[in-house]
């Protein structure tokens, strides 16, 4: 990939086959595993998704050290727990 022209040709390929994949009924939803870690008495949250990590923590103002995003802003509405 050299420049983003191309990038965008792949990205627009990619996306084109995982919607005729999801068309076809063979597309089946991936299970997710999540992990959350509260710190001690920081009430800091770490979070794993997959080989992703996102700190979650309450402001000052809500005896946090606003070291992350506070937890309501941290999911979005269509964001489940099993």
């Amino acid at each position: 990939m050299s420049n983003l022209n191309e990038y965008l040709a792949q990205k627009r390929d990619a996306l084109l086959r995982r919607k005729a994949h999801a068309r076809s009924g063979e597309a089946r939803p991936l299970r997710l595993q999540a992990q959350a870690h509260a710190e001690g008495r920081s009430g800091v949250r770490r979070i794993r998704i997959r080989d992703f990590q996102v700190i979650s923590d309450s402001p000052p103002d809500f005896a946090g050290y606003d070291l992350g995003r506070a937890r309501p802003n941290c999911c979005s509405a269509r964001c489940r727990v099993a």
